[in-house]
């Protein structure tokens, strides 16, 4: 095996047995104007009034995808010097040998090149291309991590949603190798990607159907062309939503709307009709139709508990603004208990409580003790799917019998492990991660029961429960609980 060279220079290393460098010093140009000038380096230019360097990249890691990052760097680094340029001045561009620590370029000289490091020049640059290669063309991991791409909604102008959304898929396009041949050959799934993740719900359906026709058909496999398309259609949405969200609020409050006179039809006493039949009040099914409307965006498509632009506690804020005389729910009703951080709790417990999924979706969760185990209806499952979120799903060969109440059995065959359930209390959200539940196939509502060995987990114990009851009192007066009582008084 030949001995390991190093590179030479004034700083070089003795080789490998003790003798020292014989390459001597080795020529550098020089800013001197009394030096005399080297043959082949300045060709006669004399640097003045030099300007300030920009800092040398450096490289000194071994992974392809720091390979990348070095070389966009040095690019970067390398056009910043070029404007430098003109017939009176050189800019001083280190070559890609002088931005790599010494170490590690040795040991790629030693593995890679076999070859003395001072004969190493132009391969430098073969050696840094090769990491755009891609070894495999395999988009399964690219996929996977497409789905959780999404637009970002929160930031106040077209541009910026879609420059970061586009910026975020190359970036992950990068991080998997797959940039330049995906481009080149995946386009379609390229578009797929885009559209699936435009938000919010109603402007990504209204895509997907534009893109859907025959006239738009050329966008389905242009990157280029469907971004710039669908930049033009998000300028408009978020043009024209606000006004539209704001009239239609404004004609769903008709308290806030000024006074019209009212004009009733002349009509003779023979003609007249029952109150409430005249065509100026609307039946009610349309009444009921216009309610049945997103209170935060208006969008037919989904009430404010499932509005994905909507924030934590948005949805009763919005409800109780918008219909502040509502009657209350009956006794035996279940409804959500949403308390918002920080705040009092007035010691009304509903039973139940709101949580958010994987922090997209609101469910009601039920805290059961008498549970064995957790389980999620169906429908739940179904609506992260929807929302293009994953859900971990394990389908077991023998089916499990669940005993609700009574002789009634319940027949589950998957299992559903949740990433993250976040769950809204007056002291802040309480967040489990990884909780695995029984589907529900036969359940299409977005409902969720904890069982009794998750909350063993938070802390509760049915002994210690009871006992704290008999602390605050040994006798308890059960009679007329809940307002409604079946039995006479005695």
């Amino acid at each position: 095996m030949e001995p390991i060279r190093y590179w030479g220079g004034p700083f070089a290393t003795p080789l490998m047995g003790g003798d020292a460098s014989t390459e001597g010093d080795v020529p550098m140009p020089t800013a001197s104007s009394t030096a005399p000038t080297t043959p082949g380096h300045g060709d006669g230019f004399k640097l003045a009034n030099a300007p300030t360097l920009l800092t040398l990249p450096k490289y000194s890691r071994s992974t392809l995808q720091d390979h990348r990052d070095f070389t966009r760097a040095y690019e970067t680094y390398y056009r910043a010097l070029v404007v430098f340029v003109t017939p009176f001045n050189r800019p001083f561009v280190m070559p890609v040998s002088a931005c790599i620590e010494e170490r590690t370029g040795r040991m790629i000289c030693l593995y890679e090149f076999k070859k003395d490091p001072n004969l190493v020049t132009e391969e430098w640059i073969v050696y840094f291309k090769a990491a755009f290669k891609p070894e495999q063309q395999d988009y399964a991991a690219a996929d996977d991590e497409m789905k959780t791409l999404r637009l970002d909604v929160t930031l106040k102008d077209a541009d910026s949603r879609m420059g970061k959304l586009r910026a975020d898929m190359h970036r992950i396009l990068d991080k998997h190798n797959v940039e330049a041949v995906m481009l080149e050959k995946e386009r379609k799934k390229i578009v797929s990607y885009l559209s699936a993740a435009l938000g919010p719900d109603d402007f990504r359906e209204a895509v997907r159907t534009r893109l859907s026709y025959e006239e738009n058909k050329q966008l389905r496999s242009d990157v280029i062309g469907f971004y710039g398309w669908a930049l033009e259609l998000m300028r408009s949405h978020m043009l024209w939503r606000p006004a539209l969200s704001q009239a239609r609020k404004f004609r769903s409050h008709p308290k806030q709307q000024p006074q019209q006179p009212q004009h009733y039809p002349q009509r003779s006493l023979d003609n007249a009709s029952p109150a409430g039949s005249s065509g100026s009040t609307p039946p009610a099914s349309a009444q009921a139709r216009d309610r049945r409307r997103c209170l935060n965006c208006n969008s037919p498509d989904h009430l404010v508990r499932d509005c994905p632009d909507a924030g934590p506690g948005d949805a009763v804020r919005l409800i109780v603004e918008c219909y502040p005389k509502t009657k209350q729910s009956p006794p035996d009703s279940r409804q959500a208990a949403v308390v918002a951080a920080g705040s009092p709790w007035d010691g009304t417990d509903k039973g139940t409580a709101m949580a958010l999924i994987n922090g997209d979706l609101p469910c009601s969760v039920l805290l059961d003790s008498g549970a064995d185990d957790s389980v999620v209806g169906a429908g739940l499952v179904n609506a992260l799917h929807a929302r293009g979120i994953d859900v971990s799903l394990s389908t077991l060969a023998t089916p499990t019998m669940l005993c609700p109440v009574g002789d009634a059995r319940i027949r589950v065959t998957r299992k559903a492990r949740l990433s993250e359930v976040k769950i809204e209390t007056s002291a802040g959200p309480l967040v489990l991660r990884g909780l695995e539940c029984w589907v529900h196939e036969e359940e299409l509502g977005r409902t969720m029961i904890i069982g009794r060995p998750t909350m063993t987990m938070l802390g509760y114990s049915t002994d210690g429960f009871l006992s704290s009851a008999r602390a605050k009192n040994r006798t308890w007066q059960l009679a007329g609980l809940g307002g409604v009582s079946s039995f006479p008084s005695q």
